[in-house]
């Protein structure tokens, strides 16, 4: 026999209410202590990245021009292809 609308609204407030409990009491904390190693990680990371974008600033253009001779090229890029 199927449940009535009443006893599937019960059962909806009681998984509601679990779902609450275990998200406050395990996930929570969890989910803090996360957060908190990821802003320290991303902290202590910020010097390097911004050290590999000050590196990286001058490849844009060479890979651009590089992406232009592969176009005009047929995508032959070898040197061993023998024409001029």
């Amino acid at each position: 026999m199927l449940p009535t609308k009443r006893e599937m609204r019960v059962r909806f407030h009681q998984l509601r209410e679990e779902v609450a409990k275990i998200e406050a009491e395990q996930v929570k904390p969890l989910r803090d202590k996360y957060d908190k190693l990821w802003q320290d990680c991303h902290a202590k990371s910020k010097p390097l990245i911004d050290k590999i974008k000050e590196i990286e600033k001058p490849l844009f253009d060479k890979k651009n021009e590089m992406g232009t001779l592969c176009r005009a090229l047929g995508n032959q890029t070898s040197l061993d292809l023998g024409d001029n």
